[in-house]
């Protein structure tokens, strides 16, 4: 009546070969006491060997492959040194049970706990101060300072100048940031595009027909009688060029003769 299925197979054919035994000698009748008492004794000697067959243990490391993926995401390079050492050390263990079939329950709660912790314990590096370029703001505001206001009318030179200050600040601010240092350079760049030229006063007009203080000739005047000048003097050059020429010809003809 024994179930043969709980049992590991070696202890059950024990089992059965001292239970065909003791059946042989059950249903012999000359056999004697001494054999049947020996039946008897091995068969319960091997039903009490039956070994039942190991219920195999279901591991559960659903929280060892979730913390494993976790510490999978993080970035080394946002952690100091020594507290990353630790933190690898502990996911390295982690991977090795989590690979490791034969790993009891305890040994993988364990290695879910380090995980944990060396995650826990990880220090974050000081955050570096951002890099923000002003090489373009510095130009700007070299080239608007090279500028000139006698140049430009006093409304477009007056926005220029705003926004030249404003570029300054931001310059020697040192917490700007770069989004702050471009648009004060744009800001400049533009006032600079939209200066306004000055309108340039005619000089001529403005001395035409002036009067000299003391002497009541005009300045047209002046100018007529210094061009009469200029052309008699011309005048007289050129007839005493002439005459110096006529008579070296004369010369000239008497030298030869």
């Amino acid at each position: 009546k024994v179930d043969p299925a709980p049992y590991t197979q070696e202890s059950w054919d024990v089992f059965a070969a001292a239970l065909n035994t003791a059946q042989t000698v059950a249903a012999n009748d000359k056999a004697d006491q001494k054999a049947v008492d020996k039946a008897l004794a091995d068969l319960e000697t091997a039903k009490a060997g039956l070994k039942e067959l190991e219920t195999p243990v279901v591991v559960d490391k659903a929280d060892l492959n979730a913390a494993i993926e976790a510490a999978g995401k993080l970035n080394e390079a946002d952690y100091t040194p020594e507290s990353w050492k630790a933190f690898v050390e502990a996911l390295n263990k982690a991977n090795e049970v989590a690979k490791d079939d034969k790993a009891s329950q305890d040994a993988v709660d364990e290695a879910v706990k380090a995980l944990n912790d060396a995650q826990k314990a990880l220090e974050k590096k000081a955050e570096q101060p951002a890099v923000v370029d002003k090489t373009k703001l510095e130009e700007a505001i070299q080239k608007a300072e090279g500028l000139k206001e006698k140049d430009y009318t006093a409304k477009s030179w007056e926005a220029f100048v705003k926004a030249l200050k404003d570029a300054k600040a931001i310059q020697s601010k040192q917490d700007a940031s770069q989004q702050d240092v471009d648009e004060a350079c744009k800001a400049l760049e533009n006032a600079m595009t939209k200066l306004e030229k000055a309108a340039i006063s005619g000089g001529s007009s403005s001395t035409t027909g002036s009067t000299n203080r003391g002497t009541g000739t005009t300045s047209s005047s002046r100018s007529s009688a210094s061009t009469a000048a200029a052309t008699g003097m011309t005048q007289m050059f050129a007839t005493a060029g002439a005459s110096l020429l006529g008579i070296l010809a004369i010369l000239k003809k008497k030298y030869r003769k």
